[in-house]
């Protein structure tokens, strides 16, 4: 009973903030095959990037969710260094439709499995406006 008990406790205290799809193999097409991604996820020393709201029947928002997977990079230390516009801009300026998004929300995620659940929490972020790229 004390085991189901810290599991329990474990989902009531661990509440995501922001979820990536935890088993998204697949991304928006990039004019550059991908180059500028790996890019920026060898400069933000991050486990992977994910992508949300980029496929066919997801524009219902017009914002591409890309999210920086346990980056090494403390982004709350690091909030006055990092140039959420740039990052935007270049992914804006990779995708190969980046008509079909209004904004660009960039986001670190921190991505924990403790006790077999995977838990995801949205650490620091900035939602970019495409007019302001």
């Amino acid at each position: 009973m004390n085991h189901s008990l810290r599991v329990l406790n474990i989902l009531f205290l661990v509440i995501p903030l922001c979820y990536c799809n935890a088993n998204n193999s697949t991304a928006p097409l990039f004019v550059d095959g991908g180059r500028t991604i790996d890019s920026l996820k060898l400069q933000y020393l991050c486990q992977d990037i994910e992508f949300e709201n980029w496929e066919e029947d997801d524009f219902s928002d017009s914002s591409l969710t890309v999210c920086f997977i346990n980056s090494k990079i403390d982004p709350l230390k690091m909030k006055d260094s990092i140039n959420w516009t740039l990052i935007a801009s270049k992914i804006k300026n990779a995708v190969t439709k980046p008509e079909r998004y209004k904004s660009y929300y960039i986001i670190f995620v921190k991505r924990e499995t403790v006790n077999g659940l995977t838990s995801s929490s949205h650490t620091a972020g900035s939602d970019i406006p495409s007019d302001d790229l």
